[in-house]
């Protein structure tokens, strides 16, 4: 799914939603700040935001996570960030440390601008060839086990082979737009 697919896909999950409680507790120091984004009378994607001091804690139906940055800072700001940097914020969440999705066609782009750019048409059609599995990262990293990718890509292919079709995961970029649906900035 292409980027703006997913953020219209979430919007359209979302465009029910409200801010049901917005409470900011304490002094900049001890700063808590919660709310709870939901659509009225269900919890269907029901979403906690709870930041202490510079620690938002996201919690609900889309999912765990926890991203830091230096203090101060609120919601509403957070709410002003782009997705790369929200992500980079990623310390914990169910899939790990700034998580990742996979996805087949950003990985397709991956290798074509890999062609494209080194101008390697020979190449691109012996890759071709090779059914080089670009579906899922897990059979992937087992065809470049057993079949060196090295002739095909060059020898620093592993740089950018394999992370060519990570992509911010759907919950994380769930997390960063029901901020800024709940604070809209002009987005």
């Amino acid at each position: 799914m292409e980027t703006k697919q997913w953020e219209q896909r979430i919007r359209d999950e979302f465009k029910d939603h409200m801010v049901i409680a917005h409470e900011i507790l304490g002094s900049d120091l001890g700063r808590l700040e919660y709310l709870r984004w939901q659509k009225p009378g269900t919890g269907i994607y029901g979403v906690d935001y709870v930041l202490k001091s510079a620690t938002l804690f996201v919690s609900g139906d889309l999912g765990e996570a926890s991203y830091i940055w230096s203090p101060p800072i609120s919601l509403q700001w957070i709410a002003g960030c782009n997705l790369g940097y929200f992500h980079g914020k990623c310390t914990a969440s169910e899939d790990g440390r700034y998580p990742h999705e996979w996805n087949e066609k950003t990985m397709q782009k991956s290798v074509l601008e890999y062609f494209k750019y080194n101008q390697d048409c020979k190449g691109y059609k012996a890759f071709l060839e090779a059914h080089v599995p670009l579906h899922n990262r897990e059979e992937l990293i087992a065809w470049c086990h057993y079949n060196d990718p090295t002739g095909l890509l060059g020898d620093d292919w592993w740089e950018w082979f394999i992370q060519g079709g990570e992509v911010v995961p759907f919950r994380t970029r769930a997390h960063l737009i029901g901020l800024k649906m709940a604070f809209p900035q002009g987005d």
